[in-house]
């Protein structure tokens, strides 16, 4: 990741990666500004939030992100924005905001930087999330780290998000298939895996000719939702390929959805009741011919 993060795209993408941690613990419930891709070139912070909750990487509240990725100097950078945003924070009243600097090199010294940052008592609080911390938190949503193994292209063995099942599924055809196509006439079931989605762990059952048509359905359902709402969900959702990797996935995560292929109907079961560890029982879906399951 610490590589990824100079390259090019990881300076690209670093925005959306942020954006995507914090949707995949707040959902809508966040509001957030964080431009990728061409838009980091404009002037401003690299991201605003506000969200409505403490949670463990985030104080509630408004913060303001200034992003470095460059493997040499991050302490040196990490100053540098902190002067000149203390210096114009560009609207921003500091005494009621949380300034961040994200980084994905490892910092061993930002704790140390942080407090002496807090002490100057300018902004409301002064955090920096690191290359460590990150790790740590992508190990709570194995949906996002899926989004990133496959940017830095050590794609993990035996598990696909929904985007690259549908795109494989989709493509297949011509002309290719739509998300509209798949659910036409179709809404009610739609309806209902949305309703199953927010309910507690459960299993679910949907029948396709083929496995990757199902879980085409539950991607193009999801797809209903607005931009926010979805990333969420898509932030918590995994499709495991075989049961032995769907077994790795038992107890992980805070509302972790496991797509099983095929699955057998025990692991399902053994998703849906794992513990999770200082969390709510997970929520699994497992979508299939056979089964869907989901761990909360």
């Amino acid at each position: 990741m610490a590589q990824w993060g100079g390259t090019r795209d990881g300076q690209a993408k670093l925005p959306e990666l942020a954006s995507r941690l914090i949707l995949a613990v707040y959902g809508p419930a966040a509001a957030l500004r964080f431009p990728s891709d061409d838009s980091i070139q404009h002037a401003g912070w690299d991201g605003v939030c506000d969200t409505p909750r403490d949670s463990t990487h985030i104080p509630a509240g408004k913060s303001v992100w200034e992003i470095g990725a460059q493997r040499a100097r991050i302490g040196a950078k990490a100053q540098e924005d902190y002067a000149k945003r203390t210096a114009n924070p560009l609207g921003v009243n500091p005494s009621e905001t949380c300034f961040i600097f994200f980084t994905p090199q490892s910092w061993p010294q930002k704790e140390v930087w942080a407090a002496e940052r807090r002490a100057d008592g300018i902004w409301r609080d002064v955090r920096v999330i690191d290359g460590d911390t990150l790790v740590n938190w992508l190990e709570l949503y194995p949906g996002v780290a899926e989004w990133l193994a496959v940017r830095i292209k050590r794609r993990p063995e035996g598990l696909r998000n929904l985007g690259e099942v549908w795109s494989e599924w989709s493509l297949a055809t011509i002309p290719h298939l739509s998300p509209e196509l798949i659910i036409a006439d179709r809404d009610d079931q739609a309806i209902s895996v949305l309703r199953w989605l927010y309910n507690s762990g459960s299993v679910l059952c949907v029948q396709a000719e083929a496995a990757d048509e199902a879980i085409a359905f539950l991607h193009a359902a999801i797809g209903l939702l607005p931009i926010n709402n979805r990333i969420y969900w898509e932030s918590r959702i995994l499709a495991a390929q075989s049961d032995d990797v769907a077994r790795q996935l038992i107890g992980l995560g805070p509302k972790l959805i496991v797509v099983l292929n095929g699955g057998d109907p025990g692991v399902a079961a053994a998703l849906v009741n794992a513990e999770s560890i200082g969390h709510d029982r997970p929520n699994v879906n497992a979508v299939d011919v056979a089964h869907a399951a989901q761990e909360r």
